[in-house]
């Protein structure tokens, strides 16, 4: 087995030892219930509002989830020097980045397909197949980002909270930019130009997450589009493998 589906599948095994699988369960579970109990208080249109819950509620738990999971997980290993030791054993950094991308990444699409899943049992059929890619290809970033920053600092809360800003900055960028460009902001030229330059320049550097998927698209309320997600996906996927091998090599040089 090459070495590479050798670390994938190591991810794998790891997020079973971590009860990981539990927690996402249960996760779920309280997802169901605030979205059953949302239904409840609804006078109309029930399984359309359970379907919103349910969507707005599970993508920042899963997306917490998966960040504090691999946060924890490279940092213990670096603290018990199991990097070290891999690539003291000849393997080469890049193949080893591969090999833990490819294994949270399907983490990550294990996790949105169970999570559609549940949306089908409430009644979503509309564009649920895209909102699920759309999930996946979210997870899949935030976890690249994770992996990327926990080899950086090296302690799991430093890790999670920059991760956790990198997701909330890319679900807010849409806000944020809707918000500079508005024309009751425009007062004058200078100002225009002095808040609009920055917010564009994020908004180049940065995925956005609000276009990823939305509980709209499963209620009909509004059609997603799935080339902008495969496209920014790949380009942050490719990024971020190029700067935690960088990074990865750097730390495990002599000094």
């Amino acid at each position: 087995m090459p070495i590479i589906a050798v670390i994938a599948r190591t991810v794998l095994l790891e997020s079973l030892r971590t009860r990981f699988w539990p927690i996402y369960g249960l996760l779920l579970l309280a997802c169901l219930a605030a979205a059953t109990f949302m239904g409840q208080l609804a006078i109309a249109d029930v399984e359309r509002i359970r379907i919103i819950t349910l969507a707005a509620f599970s993508r920042p738990l899963l997306a917490s989830l998966i960040i504090l999971h691999i946060a924890a997980a490279i940092t213990r290993e670096t603290q018990e020097k199991g990097l070290d030791m891999i690539l003291a054993a000849g393997l080469p950094a890049p193949s080893l980045i591969i090999g833990r991308l490819i294994g949270y990444s399907l983490l990550t699409v294990m996790m949105a397909a169970g999570t559609g899943l549940v949306l089908l049992t409430l009644g979503a059929k509309v564009q649920l197949i895209n909102w699920t890619i759309g999930l996946a290809c979210e997870l899949s970033i935030l976890a690249a980002f994770t992996l990327a920053v926990s080899i950086v600092l090296h302690q799991v809360a430093s890790s999670a909270l920059a991760a956790a800003f990198f997701y909330l900055l890319g679900h807010s960028l849409g806000a944020i930019l809707l918000l500079a460009r508005h024309p009751m902001a425009n007062y004058s030229s200078h100002a225009e130009s002095a808040t609009q330059l920055p917010i564009e320049s994020i908004a180049w550097l940065m995925p956005r997450f609000d276009l990823f998927g939305s509980a709209d698209w499963l209620v009909g309320l509004r059609t997603g589009q799935l080339t902008p997600v495969f496209i920014q996906t790949v380009i942050y996927l490719l990024l971020l493998f190029a700067i935690a091998t960088v990074d990865l090599k750097r730390n495990r040089e002599p000094t």
